[in-house]
């Protein structure tokens, strides 16, 4: 089974999530100082969990989402070769992990971040057992 590192792509924090095993786990969110210390932070967590593939949230709406693609296309190109870079609709999953969490994270909004990335995980982990169904 592959090891798959989503990540929720913020200004402020990196929310990331990991599949291993067919297990979705948030993990500890990343912040961000620069986009060099982000890259690397990141770089950090893939090489850790052996990430095969690598699961970055964009928008596909909405009007500011060509700059967050644009965004994402950097970073991800900041993350180098050799991992398989799939960009994944984002859309509401903010929304969802505040849905989900609301009391128990209330404080900790980082935690929120890695919360969306883990569902962006479960979205795109569905997809792909669909698309095997088929």
């Amino acid at each position: 089974m592959q090891s798959i590192v989503a990540i929720d792509l913020g200004l402020k924090r990196i929310g990331l999530a990991h599949l291993c095993a067919g297990i979705i786990v948030p993990l500890a969110p990343i912040l961000r100082y620069n986009r060099n210390q982000a890259a690397s932070a990141v770089l950090a967590v893939l090489e850790q969990k052996q990430a095969e593939i690598v699961l970055i949230g964009v928008a596909f709406d909405g009007a500011s989402s060509e700059t967050m693609r644009k965004r994402a296309q950097h970073f991800a190109q900041l993350l180098g070769e050799g991992r398989t870079i799939v960009f994944f609709d984002e859309s509401y999953s903010s929304v969802e992990a505040q849905q989900r969490c609301r009391a128990r994270f209330s404080r900790h909004k980082g935690y929120l971040d890695s919360i969306a990335a883990m569902i962006l995980l479960e979205r795109y982990w569905e997809r792909q057992a669909e698309k095997e169904k088929r």
